[in-house]
């Protein structure tokens, strides 16, 4: 991620107007207000009331549809967005900050330049590159913005809703939709795929909790983001004896109903229903932390193949750096389905798996894994340390084998059988939905072939907290 050097690019700024460079300083300028929207709104959003929270972010879903969040906005879109939301007075008004100089800003009129010299090659006037500068100089000093990053959102793979039905149909027209994985806990055979998932995953989770509580100050409290029915909470977190108390979260009340039902014996484990996307995430999780952490202590947050199934993972992680008191570490999990590699696959039974669940509709990101760096990056997070962990066939036993097929592809037309439940696809999806399962039969049995290759990697991250 390229940081935006704001005292050098508004240096540039002054110097491009004072060498008569009207348009090139005013449309850098516009450039650095439409990231100057988006980082206000995240601060916003943090602290103004929840009614006014939910007012912003209705907004931002009505002013950008079913396809499109404030990181792909336009000038124009931020401004209706503020305005609508009404958000620099609730900002005011919550912290106590003046923003008189930026109300009194019309930036309406600045929309109408800016979208004159992108469309209709207009040429700025010295008079018109002041007045950009003045709002840039005005919105930073306001909100204390000293580096700005680009509020890019990674979307995960938008669900394709044609359907080829044939293996060798390679190319399908994809809706640019921003939207959550329609993933549940309760899909079928999910409860037991969640439980081999933590055995085969087990190794890399050790690895990662061992790097992260490293030096770090005891009490610690565990936080489990996505903690389903329970049974990975209990293992990671209870294998390590500093850790203190330890909350799971997940947005299934049946789910979270079962996990308190099943571990109601350890008073270690504290479990509560919370939609890490909702609206009311933050003000939920700082509570349950104030009620059951210790004041300033450290938290390792684990994140277990979640930020695949997210709408915003940037934003998700923003708001977990945001709350976690300083010194906390999170833990993240995830794969790449780019990484699967296969020799012999004459007939292209992997490279089919792969891609039909790539265009199911509502599908979690299943090349997540190479875009975990940027994104903790692009959240704020910089002690990064990666961990990758090969999956190599041939190094596993059969019952490994089974472990594998069973963790990472069994559940696959699941997306599909969820399509049709939900009317995103209607009954004729089936023949696509029957021979993706055909396949996987075929494929369960390559992965006993003990003369086939098969690799994978999974992808883990710590990130601290500053």
């Amino acid at each position: 991620m390229t940081q935006l050097r704001l005292e050098d690019r508004i240096e540039q700024i002054r110097n491009d107007i004072t060498s008569e460079r009207y348009t090139t300083a005013a449309k850098e300028s516009a450039s650095i207000i439409e990231f100057a929207f988006r980082e206000i709104f995240r601060r916003s959003i943090g602290v103004v009331d929840g009614r006014t929270r939910a007012k912003a972010l209705e907004a931002e879903r009505k002013i950008g549809g079913p396809g499109k969040d404030i990181g792909a906005f336009t000038l124009g879109e931020l401004v209706r967005l503020f305005r609508e939301s009404k958000l620099f007075e609730a900002y005011s008004e919550a912290t106590g900050t003046q923003l008189r100089a930026i109300t009194m800003i019309d930036f309406g009129q600045v929309v109408i330049l800016r979208n004159r010299m992108q469309h209709d090659l207009y040429e700025a006037s010295r008079g018109e590159a002041q007045l950009f500068l003045h709002c840039v100089e005005n919105m930073l000093e306001a909100f204390g913005i000293l580096t700005l990053e680009a509020a890019e959102e990674v979307k995960p793979h938008p669900g394709d809703l044609r359907v080829e039905g044939t293996r060798s149909s390679g190319k399908s027209t994809r809706r640019e939709e921003q939207r959550a994985s329609s993933y549940s806990a309760r899909m079928k055979n999910e409860a037991q795929r969640i439980g081999q998932q933590g055995v085969f995953h087990r190794p890399l989770d050790i690895r990662m909790f061992d790097f992260a509580l490293h030096g770090l100050e005891q009490p610690v409290v565990g936080l489990d983001v996505g903690c389903a029915r329970g049974e990975v909470t209990i293992d990671r977190f209870g294998a390590f004896d500093q850790i203190a108390k330890v909350i799971g979260v997940d947005r299934d009340p049946e789910c979270i109903e079962q996990a308190i039902t099943s571990h109601s014996g350890d008073n270690r484990f504290v479990f509560a229903v919370l939609d890490i996307e909702g609206v009311p995430a933050e003000d939920e999780l700082r509570r349950l932390l104030a009620q059951h952490a210790p004041q300033g202590a450290p938290v390792v947050a684990l994140l277990a193949f979640v930020l695949p199934h997210l709408a915003s993972p940037i934003r998700t992680l923003k708001l977990l750096r945001s709350v976690l008191p300083r010194g906390s570490k999170i833990v993240v999990r995830t794969s790449d389905d780019g990484t699967k590699l296969a020799y012999p696959d004459p007939e292209g039974r992997l490279g089919y798996i792969v891609e039909t669940t790539e265009r199911a509709p509502r599908h979690p990101d299943q090349m997540h894994g190479r875009k975990l760096f940027h994104q903790l990056y692009r959240a704020g997070f910089r002690d990064i340390r990666l961990f990758v962990e090969p999956i190599v066939l041939p190094n596993l036993t059969e019952e490994e084998r089974d472990l594998l097929y069973d963790v990472h592809f069994s559940h696959r037309p699941n997306w599909w059988d969820e399509a049709i439940k939900m009317g995103d696809l209607d009954s004729s999806a089936q023949r696509q939905v029957d021979e993706l399962k055909n396949v996987l039969e075929e494929y369960e049995m390559d992965l006993h072939d003990p003369a086939y290759f098969f690799f994978e990697a999974l992808f883990g991250a710590v990130a601290a907290v500053h």
